[in-house]
């Protein structure tokens, strides 16, 4: 029978807020997965990080404020930070209920950002003035490396804003149907 494929999505809270916590969520978290892949289940697992990027972006900030020598550290940045550690903890946790298990399969982590630089270009103004701005966005630029191991796009909705930052909201959108 082929391995069917499913999707976990770890919700904002489902790791809790202090370390210990953390620990334990992630341990049953782990248990759950192990049980889908002991179903068959090829599983994929997305998660959040909201209150752990938080906590890092406090801490760095608090660093900062300690040592001069030190600047805060960016909120992507942090988010890359948390998205690593919980990554790694998850992987982990998870490798090591399958082995408990006598599954012997390969678990690992992927690091990505929702948003990413494409069709860059900086423009100038002067306070006051406007222009028409243009940007061609090749299949290249849409492709990543899927699930079928192949470099291309997936159908779906894409998203494009345009800013002086990554938290810019003028935006647009477009879908490949296939």
């Amino acid at each position: 029978m082929k391995d069917k494929r499913i999707v976990v999505a770890l919700g904002r809270n489902a790791f809790g807020e202090t370390f210990p916590e953390q620990k334990k969520n992630v341990k049953k978290a782990a248990e759950a997965i192990a049980d889908l892949v002991e179903q068959k289940y090829q599983v994929v697992i997305t998660h959040s990080n909201g209150p752990q990027v938080g906590m890092i972006q406090t801490a760095m900030t608090e660093f900062a404020r300690l040592d001069s020598r030190y600047t805060v550290a960016p909120m992507s940045l942090c988010g890359a930070m948390s998205q690593g550690y919980i990554g790694y903890d998850l992987q982990n946790a998870i490798r090591t209920e399958l082995l408990n298990r006598g599954i012997f399969k390969p678990v690992s982590t992927v690091i990505t950002q929702v948003r990413e630089l494409k069709g860059f270009r900086k423009v100038m103004l002067r306070a006051g003035e406007s222009r028409e701005v243009t940007f061609t966005l090749t299949p290249d630029d849409l492709s990543f490396w899927r699930l079928d191991k192949k470099w291309g796009q997936e159908p779906g909705d894409y998203h494009v804003w345009v800013g002086h930052d990554s938290d810019c909201t003028l935006g647009g959108s477009f879908r490949i149907t296939e």
